[in-house]
């Protein structure tokens, strides 16, 4: 059988309007999440947030963050910071739902640690923010974790 160039022409369209179909059907069973739910106010105090990590950038001794084992998060505060109020967030970019909090708690030893959950099922990127004052003053520090 032998094929004109209508037909090629009804075919080729038939093709594209098939794979756009699929493009809107697979997009609409796709889940999207914010990357930030208040960002409009979070963008409001945008000063406040610059001050705070340029005063964590500016320490002589830097907040150190490690992983330990794979299993635990050890987050080492500046020695001569004793009145440290804040939390740590564990903040998974492709999924709003796993994002943990928690507030910091200092050992005697001036460090936190975090036990994270099973590493199989959680493995992936990771951005372990610290937001904490320390006499009358706010920081901020993040970092990127994989594991």
């Amino acid at each position: 059988m032998k094929m004109n160039w209508g037909t090629g022409i009804a075919i080729f369209y038939t093709l594209f309007v098939m794979a756009m179909i699929g493009a809107v059907v697979k997009s609409c069973h796709s889940e999207t999440h914010l990357v930030q739910e208040n960002y409009y106010a979070q963008d409001l105090a945008y000063e406040e947030f610059r001050q705070a990590r340029s005063n964590a950038q500016e320490l002589q001794d830097p907040i150190k963050i490690e992983l330990i084992d794979r299993e635990k998060l050890q987050i080492q505060f500046p020695q001569d910071m004793k009145s440290v109020k804040g939390e740590v967030q564990l903040f998974r970019p492709s999924n709003k739902y796993k994002d943990k909090i928690w507030p910091i708690a200092l050992s005697e030893k001036n460090q936190m640690i975090l036990a994270l959950e099973d590493r199989s099922e959680n493995s992936g990127k990771w951005i372990v923010k610290v937001r904490w004052e320390n006499n009358a003053k706010d920081y901020y520090h993040e970092e990127v974790l994989v594991y």
